[in-house]
């Protein structure tokens, strides 16, 4: 068995594994060190300890001769890639990210050299991806000049529309994948704050990598005398080693256990939630998102952590319950399945966490609840399933779509999407860490063939969440009034312990169908 495997398997279900004094060392969130799993660290537990107090042994090697050379895409890259054409349904949209950043004035040309080095710097922020199935960094680049617009003077109602003019271009850019660059910067200046405006397409950067852009622009910015130390690796070599590593023996039995484990149930398995539709020609509009944002306090965040922890519930589960239980509820039916995406950076190289690229993966995570369950219980199962999910998915979520379409013999999109990052090892920086004095005013995401894109986060120990929503193709006011029972049910979970003892937790709206009235929630009687 290759330790690695090991400790990135565990690393998913939120377990940290290291090497203290001759120990293995661990932290888990309750409930998912279960007999079975403790059993299987002891058996290797001496390896482990070997790896772990030995990272600088990694295989990773890196190939600067071939830099330049073609490689494969990842799984969700194809799947990106394939989305984003006209003729597919709920296509028309590249998986986009967008942010606006309020600071201090900052020094245009100061600016542009800090942006010019950070390119440099990141094979990925010189890639293209090709319509073929592979992706190539370009050895020879003319670095782009950064945009600005100075509207320092003007009346309030000039300065907001220079800065929706600007949101409005570049939070729905679509860019060509084989025409470099895959991103844009600019840059808005008013009286007191300059506004940096920015655009990457997500084929080329995960959540990380944003964040990582934003760090090291900052360093470069106001310490450009003080280098970073050098890359030893790139994203190139990393995937290739990946991809290499699937020839292992022990890879493949691994990999043959997690394909049989998905295989036993995808006939059984629904599709996606049967949400009320506006318009079943939706997807031949053009493509645009809307954000639907919402945060806890501090003191109620802890305290819903402190609710769920009671019931060996961990806080990201919590959330993904709650958002299950709207889905739910807005269904035709309480069995369908929501993609998690999955932000995976394995323990390959010390290195992993300052490459810019795409690490994401997806889980297709089915949600059955039980006939006369809990609230509660319906969460505990939930999580159960995910946990189960999580020990199988070297057989990948779009693995699981395929074989879904080819049984089917049909199209299966899983529309409704779930990211969070908490308990993830992926913290959100505080206001201000990524850039000095910075705050975030603006956002945005879009992805092929989503409806809701659910993103969860903590934030100077708030809850943040968002509901990214592809306008159009809900019915007009459904999300609203769902967001706002989600914002609810949340601010509920925090206030009343009887919320998750109750079938119901809250009364849901006239809107939202008839499951709560349904035969489901019947207690189960001779």
């Amino acid at each position: 068995m290759v330790m690695a495997e090991i400790i990135d398997r565990y690393k998913a279900l939120g377990v940290q594994l290291w090497a203290d004094d001759g120990q293995l060392r661990f932290r888990a969130p309750a409930g998912v060190l279960n007999e079975q799993r403790v059993a299987e660290l002891r058996s290797y537990k001496e390896a482990l300890i070997k790896h772990l107090q030995e990272p600088e042994q990694s295989t990773v090697q890196a190939d600067p001769f071939n830099r330049y050379m073609p490689f494969p895409l990842t799984d969700i890259q194809a799947a990106y890639l394939i989305g984003r054409k006209d003729d597919y349904a709920l296509g028309g949209v590249g998986c986009h990210g967008y942010v606006e950043l309020s600071m201090p004035v900052m020094d245009k040309a100061r600016l542009e050299k800090a942006w010019h080095l950070l390119i440099n710097r990141h094979d990925m922020l010189r890639a293209v991806v090709f319509a073929q199935g592979y992706q190539q960094v370009r050895s020879e680049i003319t670095l782009p000049s950064l945009p600005m617009q100075d509207v320092r003077g003007a009346n309030p109602v000039q300065v907001q529309a220079a800065i929706q003019q600007v949101r409005e271009e570049l939070s729905n850019r679509q860019y060509i994948p084989d025409q470099w660059p895959l991103y844009e910067l600019f840059l808005t200046t008013i009286d007191d704050t300059s506004i940096l405006h920015v655009s990457i397409d997500m084929l080329i950067a995960d959540f990380v990598s944003i964040n990582i852009i934003l760090a090291e622009l900052n360093h470069f910015y106001h310490q450009p005398e003080r280098p970073l130390p050098k890359l030893d690796i790139t994203y190139r070599d990393l995937l290739l080693y990946q991809q290499a590593r699937q020839k292992q023996p022990a890879v493949k039995a691994r990999k043959e256990r997690d394909r049989q484990y998905w295989l036993a149930r995808i006939d059984q398995m629904p599709e996606a939630p049967a949400l009320p539709l506006a318009d079943r020609q939706v997807d031949m509009q053009k493509a645009a998102f809307e954000r639907h944002p919402f945060w806890l306090e501090q003191n109620k965040w802890t305290a819903l952590c402190r609710q769920a922890g009671k019931k060996k519930i961990t806080p990201a589960s919590a959330v993904l319950g709650a958002f299950a239980e709207v889905i739910g509820l807005w269904s035709g039916q309480p069995d369908f399945c929501i993609n998690i995406t999955i932000l995976n950076r394995p323990d390959l190289h010390p290195q992993i966490n300052r490459i810019i690229g795409d690490f994401t993966e997806v889980n297709v995570l089915q949600v059955s609840p039980a006939a006369g369950s809990t609230y509660a219980e319906r969460i505990q199962a939930l999580q159960q399933r995910l946990w189960l999910d999580m020990e199988h998915r070297s057989f990948s979520g779009i693995e699981v779509l395929r074989e879904l379409r080819r049984r089917r013999n049909k199209s299966v999109i899983i529309p409704v999407v779930y990211t969070s990052t908490i308990g993830a090892g992926t913290v959100v920086p505080k206001e201000g860490e990524l850039m000095r004095n910075a705050r975030l005013t603006y956002g945005i995401t879009q992805t092929p063939q989503v409806w809701i894109d659910c993103q969860v986060s903590e934030q100077a120990g708030e809850l943040h969440l968002n509901w990214d929503v592809r306008r159009g193709i809900f019915p007009e006011g459904m999300i609203e009034e769902a967001f706002t029972f989600f914002k609810h049910l949340l601010a509920e979970m925090v206030a009343d312990e009887q919320v998750w003892r109750n079938q119901t937790p809250l009364t849901p709206p006239a809107s939202a169908g008839q499951r709560y009235a349904a035969e489901f929630y019947k207690e189960n009687c001779l």
